[in-house]
């Protein structure tokens, strides 16, 4: 499996393209060595278990202090927690994917004087969109996954507008 946890650290106007249109076939390939150029990808643990089995709690708290303080150091925007795995080393969440997916929830980070609350959007894992495979839907997984991503680009907008006071869609001539 590859990253249980995607970070948006930048905003950056060319992100926007990055998301196919309903009708564009996906490369996920390409797709994310684009992304790489703008988000940091991390893990809940620091080494994946063997066999390609699902880390365990044991497993996902050893790896807890390297994890928060990667994520204090980094102070994304953003954190999108890509399945179930991610949720529950970072949120502890045990509920269903279903039930969390395009939710946003707080995860709350010691910091040196007081606690930093970081957001968190819930999305499907990409394995299990391609394992899925409804890519020419216009409703499903697939889709679904694409609404979480935009729903992401939204909150990072919206954050990139408060503080620089300039939407990256009006930058790029949208609406």
């Amino acid at each position: 499996m590859e990253a249980l946890l995607h970070l948006f650290v930048v905003a950056v106007p060319e992100i926007k393209a990055l998301v196919p249109k309903a009708t564009q076939e996906i490369h996920f390939v390409d797709l994310r060595k684009e992304l790489e150029k703008v988000i940091y990808f991390t893990n809940v643990v620091s080494c994946w278990p063997p066999e390609d089995r699902q880390p365990t709690v044991k497993e996902m708290q050893a790896c807890w202090p390297r994890l928060a303080e990667e994520l204090y150091t980094l102070d994304p925007v953003l954190i999108i927690a890509l399945g179930k795995v991610a949720m529950r080393g970072l949120l502890k969440y045990t509920g269903s994917m279903e039930g969390a997916r395009g939710g946003l929830f707080t995860l709350s980070l010691q910091g040196e004087v007081f606690d930093v609350p970081y957001p968190v959007l819930a999305a499907y894992h990409p394995s299990f969109v391609s394992r899925i495979g409804d890519f020419s839907a216009k409703t499903g997984v697939c889709a679904t996954w694409y609404r979480d991503l935009a729903k992401a680009l939204g909150i990072v907008d919206n954050i990139n507008h408060r503080v620089f006071g300039d939407p990256i869609l009006n930058r790029l001539g949208g609406k």
